[in-house]
């Protein structure tokens, strides 16, 4: 008992009763926190997206420091550069449509057509002319397919035969169904074409792909330890054209086919083993040049049209 009552009274000693160290006013006793356990309290990890605390912010060295890595919820872009007409790659995942353009719900970009439809703007002219307006990026046009290519700033009229390059841009065109002016509407992103709209074919327009290169195609098929190389190259894309319509009368033609749409979203891509057309919405009627045939395309599946 005598040694209990000495440990107890050592222990008095040491610590002071609470008067003898008052806390501040409005403050409870002090209570020591480890730095670890607080800065484990305050960080968050960017790489899994949890967060604790109220901020985004790490603290380091006792200072906040803005984190160097933002989630992002944007689709993916690698690897979408587009073809042109100097021979640059195109998309490598050609079934995947441009997801940059705000669209109305009949998927032609608001602002194209906005253009195309306000008082005063160019109509278009069965079997004459279209009307164009660009929707994003830069849109280059070229009269009649000849001279040089000059910027489109603003809503216009382009006679047939002329060429867009959309390779950078998204273009809305309008063309004409009847003799009365009745108008059609289109998108287009991602390569060059000709447009085309003979007068006797009921409004039907022509969506021609050009420009690109197929110099790295080959001639005849190597034999022997070269072949799988050759394989990966006959995939390779030489010009991609995405578009979408309104329920007109349009058709995309690559080298290998042509594919007549009926209110769709459809990407016709021509690769060095022939035309590939991949729809995202709707169908799409696919004659085959070679094969001469016709197939339809459904929404979510695609047709390789051998070349």
């Amino acid at each position: 008992m005598l040694m209990l009552a000495s440990g107890v009274a050592a222990v008095a000693a040491a610590c002071p009763p609470a008067s003898a160290a008052a806390p501040r006013a409005g403050l409870s006793s002090p209570v020591v926190v480890e730095w670890s356990t607080l800065e484990a309290a305050l960080t968050f990890k960017t790489d899994s997206g949890s967060q604790s605390g109220d901020s985004g912010s790490h603290l380091k060295d006792g200072q906040p420091k803005t984190s160097d890595s933002t989630p992002s919820t944007s689709p993916s872009t690698s690897g979408s550069s587009s073809s042109s007409p100097s021979g640059n790659s195109s998309p490598s995942d050609p079934t995947s449509p441009d997801p940059s353009s705000a669209s109305q719900p009949d998927g032609i970009p608001a602002l194209g057509k906005d253009l195309l439809t306000a008082p005063g703007a160019p109509a278009p002219t069965l079997g004459q002319q279209v009307a164009v307006a660009p929707a994003s990026g830069t849109v280059l046009v070229q009269v009649r397919g000849k001279g040089p290519f000059t910027a489109l700033h603003g809503a216009a009229d382009l006679p047939v035969g002329s060429v867009i390059d959309a390779t950078k841009g998204t273009i809305v065109l309008a063309s004409a169904i009847d003799s009365s002016g009745t108008r059609q509407f289109a998108a287009f992103h991602g390569a060059s074409f000709r447009v085309a709209q003979p007068p006797n074919a009921q409004g039907m327009t022509d969506i021609a792909l050009v420009g690109g290169s197929s110099s790295a195609c080959g001639g005849s098929r190597p034999r022997g330890h070269r072949a799988s190389v050759a394989a990966h190259r006959r995939t390779k894309v030489i010009r991609s054209l995405w578009a979408t319509d309104d329920h007109g009368r349009f058709q995309s033609r690559g080298r290998s086919s042509v594919a007549t749409v009926r209110g769709t979203t459809w990407v016709t891509t021509d690769r060095c083993d022939g035309t590939l057309t991949s729809v995202s919405s709707g169908q799409v009627s696919v004659r085959d040049l070679r094969a001469k045939r016709t197939v339809v395309v459904s929404a979510g599946h695609s047709y390789l049209a051998r070349g």
